[in-house]
């Protein structure tokens, strides 16, 4: 499984490069799993919701293989949609849960009426709520890759234009897709993946998981450039 891919590749390489601050394949594993811990506290491991409202960034990977180590299906959306239509798509998505990001997170939040149901990264000074750095810094249980079943949905796409319908897709379809998609571009650990914003639809995290699966460093790709 892409997951499993992922914990397995060599602890001290570099996973992920954003700007000046990069992450070794152990401290993205570290903080993701503290961030499962986190969705198991609040009772939300094999079944919940959890919908992340973030740019490409560590914080998003970190999110997204936290929701699959506590077996809870992510709902990636692109935080540049108007207000009004990812308040409809997180309500959609029968979301439990709002990750997101600075005033656009508070916004959102607060449109929702979901501040105890928020999570924000790198949340500006007058925010009460939780942060998603006090989370990552916790110390996680033991590492454990939950396993899922092949026709479980892990991830629930929305377009960014015309009707508002999620698309569910299964474990073992996400794992064929990035496999596929690996095997054809032929990406190694030594290689450098570019993680562009805002592609369209299946394409938004395709570049993260080829890369991190692969043992790769994935780099991230300021918004305009």
């Amino acid at each position: 499984q892409t997951l499993i891919r992922v914990l397995d590749q060599p602890p001290a390489a570099v996973a992920l490069r954003c700007g000046s601050r990069a992450w070794t394949y152990e401290a993205l594993g570290r903080q993701a799993g503290a961030f499962a811990d986190e969705l198991r506290r609040r009772e939300l491991e094999d079944g919940g919701r959890v919908a992340l409202v973030l740019p490409p960034s560590a914080e998003l990977a970190i999110s997204l293989l936290g929701c699959w180590m506590a077996g809870v299906l992510a709902a990636p959306l692109d935080p540049l949609m108007p207000l009004d239509r990812l308040e409809a798509a997180v309500r959609r998505a029968g979301a439990d849960l709002l990750v997101a990001d600075g005033l656009a997170g508070v916004a959102l939040s607060s449109s929702l009426g979901w501040h105890d149901r928020t999570v924000l990264c790198r949340a500006p000074s007058q925010w009460a709520g939780q942060r998603l750095e006090g989370i990552v810094r916790q110390k996680p249980s033991p590492l454990e890759a939950r396993r899922w079943g092949a026709a479980e949905p892990c991830l629930l796409l929305f377009p960014l234009v015309g009707p508002l319908l999620g698309r569910a897709i299964p474990a073992q379809g996400l794992d064929g897709f990035v496999t596929a998609w690996r095997d054809e571009l032929v990406v190694g650990s030594k290689d450098r993946v570019a993680w562009t914003p805002h592609l369209p639809g299946d394409f938004a995290l395709l570049d993260l998981l080829i890369g991190l699966s692969a043992g790769a460093a994935v780099l991230v790709v300021p918004e305009g450039q």
